[in-house]
């Protein structure tokens, strides 16, 4: 474990711009360019994708940023609704070609849920697509059904399928690099799925057939039953970033043991830390990296920070989200083959004054 103490984080975002390096930027310099915000403006397009899970037509709502050389545009509201500084809508594309990542939004979320750090990183020159998953939005209620549980995970493929489509609108501007999932609470579950965890099916299917009716065993079939115990894994997604993640009833440590692929697991001790220790455990393993914002809490990960998590002993929402977004960078542009972010992945490098860092495997 490692602590870092840095130069106040709104003073850094407030003088500070990403500049092209020639070498290897030394740690203060490096902290800078993470922390601040990119050289592209940040473009923003919303779309519908209608896809066949295999039990009928299902249509998503999707929220595409994209980084465009335009900086300056008329006000955006997601949604008609919720805030979204300096991002334009239906600005021009640059030319990139840019990385493309996929965002998860947790239970009644929405697409732009964690938009204020999701414009950072585009800033920084990548492609974010978030689809709203349908039965399960901040529009929909709170009820979940079985379905839900691999409905989720099944959007994401059929979002990669849209957005790499050779009709979309980013067509020539994606780069080939490998594609990073993230989530956040059940969005970090769908991000678990997704990533190959297994299911715990020795002791949820009795569960569920002993009459169990939560969530996951609301609707039970011998179809669905089959659909998880396959697993639910997409070969395309090959790092993933889950944030304060859900339902590791359903996979157990041992079923995220089963992920081969490099994981960030982020989370705010003001949140469940039994929980995020117990997650942990699966996953503590050399390749994958842990923050932990003692200050921060479930919300820090989203736009709503501080109206669901309110109070002196949560850290500002607005030293949070830059935070946050660096290690995002961080961990994006390594899992790329940036050695010189090193620093950040081995613990040397610590962004904020109340963030903790494991290295797996130590």
């Amino acid at each position: 474990m490692h602590r870092a103490f840095l130069l106040a984080t709104s003073l850094v975002l407030a003088a500070c711009k990403a500049e092209p390096q020639d070498s290897d930027p030394a740690p203060e310099d490096l902290s800078v360019t993470l922390l601040a915000n990119g050289p592209y403006g940040v473009g923003y397009v919303e779309q519908s994708v209608t896809y066949d899970p295999g039990d009928g037509p299902r249509t998503l709502r999707l929220a595409v940023w994209y980084p465009s050389d335009t900086h300056e545009g008329p006000e955006l509201r997601y949604q008609g609704a919720f805030p979204a500084p300096g991002v334009i809508g239906d600005a021009p594309v640059a030319d990139g070609p840019f990385p493309l990542v996929v965002y998860s939004h947790g239970h009644q979320g929405y697409a732009e849920a964690s938009g204020r750090i999701v414009s950072q990183l585009v800033s920084h020159g990548y492609v974010v697509a978030s689809p709203d998953h349908t039965g399960n939005t901040a529009f929909d209620g709170s009820d979940r059904t079985t379905a839900i549980f691999w409905q989720r995970p099944r959007d994401i493929g059929a979002v990669l399928d849209h957005v790499t489509a050779p009709a979309h609108l980013l067509a020539g501007h994606l780069s080939d690099a490998p594609i990073v999932g993230i989530g956040h609470s059940f969005g970090g579950y769908t991000m678990h799925a997704l990533a190959g965890a297994t299911y715990d099916t020795a002791t949820l299917f009795p569960g569920c057939a002993a009459g169990d009716t939560q969530d996951f065993c609301s609707t039970m079939t011998p179809d669905q039953e089959a659909l998880f115990s396959a697993g639910l894994r997409d070969d395309r997604i090959t790092s993933i970033i889950a944030m304060a993640p859900g339902n590791l009833d359903l996979f157990t440590a041992s079923g995220l043991e089963a992920i081969g692929i490099p994981e960030l697991h982020m989370t705010g001790q003001l949140d469940n830390p039994t929980l995020n220790e117990a997650t942990w455990a699966g996953l503590d393993r050399a390749g994958n990296l842990r923050t932990n914002l003692e200050d921060g809490g479930h919300n820090i990960f989203s736009d709503f920070a501080s109206a669901l998590d309110s109070g002196p002993e949560y850290i500002d929402p607005e030293v949070g989200w830059p935070i946050i977004g660096a290690y995002w960078l961080a961990w994006i542009r390594a899992h790329h083959g940036d050695d010189t972010v090193a620093p950040v992945l081995d613990g040397t490098l610590v962004f904020g004054d109340t963030t903790e860092v494991v290295v797996g495997g130590q």
